[in-house]
């Protein structure tokens, strides 16, 4: 930008007259030095949410895969001990990232002063000979009347750079929170999987022993289970009624107690109440057992 407006030989009479005829040229250099210093803040906030997305890449390269079905237990439980979060713990913003703020925060420092302005100046005219020191120190007063309070507006919008860097490592931070309960929440999902499928093969097995072993008892007796169940539980006996008393001293399931459980010598109930052996014995209805009575020699 011209620092001189009048006609050649006749200078200019005052400040005052030399402000008026640049005050267009001012505030175009004003707003143009304004927005090199915006662009800087801009490129630093650009490096910071670059630095932050690469990394909840890696957050998310790091976090196991979602839960799913599996039919193996042993499968279940593999995946369980593998789902496991191996991502980065933390993220530090590279130097490059760090120097880019600085900068910016420079940049916007500089436009208040006319000394930084000029600085600003210099360094975008770099190489021109015919931009003399008086030159610089001229526009940099004219870009400072042009911009009016943008200098201000700058320096306290790229002053908040170090707030926006806080906020994103607190998001990072979450990211990192996140991936780590997801892994541990399915970490417990296969777990849960895998105890559930083991517990389905135990009572499984064990229907297959009870099946087993009561066909071996009808095979040895040639008689259903089925059937002598309901003769030791007599005729006004129910059968679930004796399955509820079988651990209390009344009659006993033969399939779970075994042949010294089938107590086939017992009479059935008879009117009082009670369920009498053939010695002379009986039980009551809470499952006592009362001996008969001794008889004189």
């Amino acid at each position: 930008m011209p620092t001189y407006t009048g006609q050649r030989g006749t200078g200019f009479t005052s400040l005052k007259q030399y402000l008026g005829l640049n005050e267009d040229g001012a505030k175009r250099l004003g707003e143009s030095l304004y927005e090199d210093v915006n662009s800087a803040g801009q490129r630093a906030t650009d490096a910071i949410n670059r630095g932050r997305s690469d990394f909840e890449a890696k957050v998310a390269a790091g976090t196991p895969d979602a839960f799913e079905e599996v039919e193996s237990a042993d499968e279940a439980t593999k995946r369980a001990e593998a789902a496991k979060y191996g991502g980065p713990d933390a993220w530090e913003p590279s130097s490059s990232t760090y120097q880019q703020i600085q900068d910016a925060q420079a940049r916007s420092r500089a436009l208040g002063s006319d000394a930084g302005r000029a600085a600003l100046l210099s360094e975008r005219t770099a190489g021109n000979a015919g931009y003399t020191p008086g030159s610089v120190g001229l526009d940099s007063f004219l870009a400072g009347r042009g911009m009016g309070d943008k200098a201000q507006q700058s320096r306290s919008q790229w002053a908040g750079l170090n707030d926006y860097l806080g906020l994103q490592r607190g998001q990072a931070a979450d990211a990192v929170n996140k991936a780590k309960a997801s892994a541990d929440a399915t970490s417990g999902q296969y777990s849960a999987l895998a105890k559930g499928i083991k517990d389905k093969e135990v009572v499984a097995a064990a229907q297959a022993a009870q099946a087993a072993q009561q066909k071996k008892y009808e095979q040895s007796t040639g008689k259903k289970v089925e059937e002598v169940r309901r003769e030791a539980a007599g005729p006004s006996y129910d059968y679930e009624e004796m399955k509820g008393r079988n651990g209390n001293g009344g009659r006993r399931d033969p399939m779970y107690d075994g042949p010294v459980g089938y107590a086939p010598h017992l009479t059935g109930r008879s009117s009082d109440g009670n369920i009498y052996d053939t010695s002379g014995g009986y039980y009551t209805p809470d499952g006592t057992y009362h001996p008969p009575p001794r008889r004189n020699p």
